[in-house]
């Protein structure tokens, strides 16, 4: 019994070392657990200030405006004269009827607002689709006394009344052999035919374009039988195996052009090869341009 005393003993502390390692390990999974809630319970009371800050801001924004409401949107597009309906309405907190007059500020010129019976004011105005509109302050004017508030609203109509498209390309690969562009690439175009009722404009033709050197040398047609909608909007796939010649010292440009019926030609760009193998890097938001039915350029940017 005695020299199995040393064993008994050695058993006996390493089953206290175990013990004493699942309680250590249990203790440390309960501080991880605590200091997990701690830090949860940490982002909702900041995200519950920033939520409080938030409606303090509004609400002492809210008591200061001289306006209870304001509201603006933009009408349908007239094809013809290539304009669109501004429609502004504001609601003062205090007027005198027959007395109170308004003006709309828009690009520097102040325009006469018409009064409403339920004492709004409003104006509709015609605006140039492609022309920003920079709808600055509403003022009003009685007893030789003005009051005015501050809007800070940019936008061009066509923003809201155009499908402008996106175009993308994945699983994209490139590579130069003999003088010739192997290109491979599943093209997907974004955005079309965003719904709005019967006033869309929608697509009648999409097809990649390349460019060799800034001439088209080729166009692929896309089959718009198998465009999809999705979310709301609409959006098609082709996929592209060709190769396009590229001597040496030219670049090579891919777009994809897009026509609509209402008579809007749009270029959206997907990437530009050298001949030496360099390339663009890929965007996510394509330039676009949009040109009318004569090929006038009617808008240059990138779209955000």
């Amino acid at each position: 019994m005695k020299k199995r005393f040393p064993t008994i003993l050695s058993a006996i502390a390493c089953v206290l070392a175990i013990v004493c390692l699942m309680q250590t390990h249990d203790l440390k999974n309960q501080v991880n657990q605590l200091q997990n809630q701690l830090d949860n319970q940490d982002v909702q009371f900041r995200s519950q200030m920033d939520a409080f800050r938030s409606q303090v801001q509004e609400t002492l924004e809210a008591e200061a405006s001289i306006l209870s409401s304001y509201d603006w949107n933009w009408e349908a597009l007239n094809q013809e004269s290539m304009t669109a309906p501004l429609t502004f309405t504001s609601t003062p907190k205090e007027h005198s009827p027959g007395v109170t007059t308004a003006v709309l500020v828009v690009n520097d010129t102040p325009y006469p607002m018409t009064p409403q019976d339920n004492g709004s004011y409003t104006l509709t105005l015609d605006w140039p689709l492609f022309e920003e509109a920079n709808l600055q302050r509403v003022t009003f004017r009685e007893n030789g006394q003005e009051r005015s508030e501050a809007l800070n609203i940019a936008e061009a109509p066509f923003h809201q009344l155009l499908s402008i498209p996106f175009a993308h390309e994945m699983s994209a690969s490139a590579s130069i052999k003999d003088g010739k562009l192997h290109y491979e690439a599943d093209i997907m175009v974004d955005n079309l035919l965003y719904g709005r009722g019967n006033d869309y404009n929608e697509p009648e033709t999409v097809a990649l374009i390349a460019l060799r050197d800034g001439k088209e040398i080729d166009r692929i047609d896309f089959d718009l039988d198998q465009m999809e909608r999705s979310a709301g909007h609409y959006e098609c796939m082709e996929t592209v195996e060709a190769k396009f010649d590229l001597p040496e010292g030219s670049t090579l440009t891919f777009l994809v052009e897009v026509t609509d019926d209402w008579g809007f030609t749009y270029h959206l760009f997907l990437s530009e090869h050298q001949s030496d193998g360099s390339q663009a890097a890929p965007l996510v938001d394509s330039y676009v341009t949009i040109y009318d039915s004569q090929g006038n350029i009617l808008w240059n940017d990138i779209y955000k």
